[in-house]
């Protein structure tokens, strides 16, 4: 009798480290899924960064450029 209740705590405490360990492992690849995705993300995020500031650049040549020819025009005009 004694030797059935202890097989039957054993079993069921092998069981519940079962549950725990699956529970971890869950929650772990969540976790490193979860991590993945945010490294994606900011990689894009860079990524696009870079591209806007390849565009903020332009943009502001573009307005230089744009300031030169105005004052071409202007010299132009007066001669």
């Amino acid at each position: 009798m004694k030797w059935k209740r202890l097989k039957k705590r054993k079993k069921l405490k092998r069981k519940e480290f079962k549950q725990r360990t699956k529970l971890k492992r869950k929650k772990f690849k969540q976790r490193k899924k979860c991590q993945e995705k945010e490294e994606i993300q900011e990689e894009e995020e860079s990524q696009n960064f870079v591209h806007e500031k390849d565009d903020k650049e332009e943009d502001e040549e573009d307005h230089e450029e744009e300031k030169k020819s105005k004052k071409r025009r202007v010299n132009q005009n007066d001669i």
